[in-house]
């Protein structure tokens, strides 16, 4: 499914597709090995997230509530932080994404 500029709604709907597959891909971790194994898909997962959250920039008046899909994908980071040193994998693999969505996104 491809998201179009003119809707808000079509990126909340693809957004949901993509964190259902991060949080999925995440699961499959139990190990430091698992995500070193899985960390060029996940670090594709994030991409394909950001992008979405790039094109949502496009809306900004129109908001969309947080998912119960986004809950589990947080409980799910949270799970593999406990994993002695996949949360600096993690991080590393969100760095340049986040570095793509500061230049979009500005804090207040």
């Amino acid at each position: 499914m491809s998201c179009s500029p003119n809707s808000a709604k079509e990126c909340y709907k693809e957004g949901q597709s993509r964190l259902h597959k991060l949080t999925n891909e995440l699961k499959g971790v139990e190990t430091y090995s698992d995500f070193v194994a899985r960390q060029s898909r996940i670090e594709k997962q994030i991409e394909r997230l950001v992008d979405l959250m790039i094109l949502a920039a496009e809306f900004p008046d129109e908001q969309m509530p947080r998912s119960e899909e986004s809950e589990r994908l947080a409980r799910e980071i949270e799970r593999i932080y406990q994993i002695g040193g996949v949360k600096a994998l993690m991080e590393e693999s969100q760095k340049n994404g986040l570095r793509r969505l500061s230049k979009v996104y500005t804090l207040k």
